[in-house]
């Protein structure tokens, strides 16, 4: 699969529970000069501190997208959020990814080969306050770290913090048994995704790399 770098596929298929987000938008409709925020694609997800504007999370409803779509025309500022694995250490995709190391067996998904757009929780956050603060950001913005790893990678990332004796590929039927459908549609398959978006704006990322965010979690 090619880099996507270009922030152009906003409309792609979530993952997770879905968030009815139309009664946001006619709100919004009603607050001209608004800020509004839809999310596609996200695993977890956190609310911004009051008083930054409004975030509605959409995922898997491109009706959302196409919705907000409008509102940018009518003043309302729409930004469509694109987002990889969020990795946080107590819940979402890690804890599951990494079940298997705390009895010493390094693991990846499928053949290891498949991309992993991630980004670590407390960037998903800033990213989201960044994305509210910053004026000139509307439309599409990929909410991932600025390095896509593969699976077997991540495993070694992961491997190099805590001691394993066997190294293995988990097979895709086990994968399916384990974690139903996010093992499809978050990690047996993957895109090559980049943050074009927020490193252009100016964002720093607390955790840029791999290593650096599985010491933050395992710290």
């Amino acid at each position: 699969m090619g880099k996507l770098d270009g922030e152009g596929r906003a409309e792609e298929r979530g993952n997770g529970e879905r968030v009815d987000g139309r009664e946001e938008l006619r709100e919004a409709e009603l607050h001209p000069g608004a800020k509004l925020i839809v999310s596609g694609g996200i695993n977890h997800r956190k609310k911004p501190r009051q008083g930054r504007g409004r975030l509605v999370t959409q995922q898997g409803n491109t009706g959302g997208f196409a919705g907000a779509r409008v509102l940018d025309q009518q003043g309302t500022r729409c930004v469509l959020l694109r987002t990889g694995v969020v990795l946080d250490k107590h819940s979402g995709a890690y804890p599951q990814m990494t079940q298997s190391f705390k009895f010493g067996v390094a693991s990846w998904m499928g053949r290891g080969n498949h991309w992993l757009s991630w980004i670590h929780l407390e960037d998903m956050v800033n990213g989201i306050l960044h994305c509210m603060d910053t004026d000139s950001i509307s439309g599409p913005v990929n909410m991932t770290s600025p390095q896509a790893i593969s699976h077997k990678s991540f495993s070694d990332a992961v491997s190099a913090q805590k001691r394993c004796f066997i190294e293995m590929g988990i097979p895709a039927g086990l994968m399916r048994l384990l974690l139903g459908e996010m093992a499809d549609e978050l990690l047996l398959t993957g895109q090559h995704v980049v943050p074009t978006v927020l490193t252009n704006t100016g964002f720093a990322f607390t955790c840029p790399t791999i290593e650096a965010a599985i010491t933050a979690l395992e710290t």
